[in-house]
Formats: C-alpha cells, structure tokens, sequence
C-alpha cells in the first residue's frame, strides 16, 4: 500500500515545484566542488569519484526524491529479488556484483 501525503493547497505544490526546478537546473552551473558538498548535504556519503554529469543527474535525482517521494518498499523489494534471482544474467562476474552493489547502495539511501 502505497503512503498518501497529506492534503496540500495549490499553491504549496506550485512553490515547491518552482523550488526543485531552480535547485536541479542550477546544478549544471556548479563547480565540482560545490557538487561535492551538494553531494554530502543530500546524500551523506563520501562523493563518488564520477564526472561532473553523474554527478548532476543523481543530484537531480535525489533533489526530486526528497521533494516528492521515492521509490516505495515494495518496488524496492521487488527489485532486490529480481537481482536474487539473476535478473542481471547480462551481467557477469565482477561487473555484475559492482553493479549489484551499486543498486543496493542507492536502495539504502532512499
């Protein structure tokens, strides 16, 4: 069952709407330094050692995540199974764990 938000007026969805458009298309413009401390305020992890646009579409990401919701348990457990049940068959040995490592860091940060 899927968690209702609580009843908002218009114009707080509107308000925060305009404030998740400027914060995400403001991004781009930063340095990666400043990437980088976006990173530890949203994320609360050591940055990734990525290039700037990673950094900017999980920043993004995140940003409209914590603004409107995120994936819901049970998406998130139906995902672990299909990584259980090797649904990453495409993926073998060494990349397919990294990338199984990679799913599950993102499914705990949510």
């Amino acid at each position: 069952m899927r968690k209702t938000m609580p009843a908002q007026m218009p114009e707080q969805h509107a308000t925060r709407d305009l404030r998740v458009l400027r914060q995400v298309a403001e991004l781009p413009t930063l340095s990666i330094a400043e990437l980088a401390e976006r990173w530890q305020a949203l994320m609360g992890t050591e940055v990734p050692h990525y290039n700037k646009d990673f950094l900017v579409k999980r920043l993004a990401y995140r940003l409209q995540e914590l603004a409107y919701g995120g994936l819901s348990e049970r998406t998130k457990q139906r995902m672990r199974d299909l990584l259980d049940d090797g649904g990453g068959d495409a993926l073998v040995g060494r990349r397919k764990r990294a990338r199984r490592s990679k799913v599950e860091a993102s499914l705990m940060v949510g």
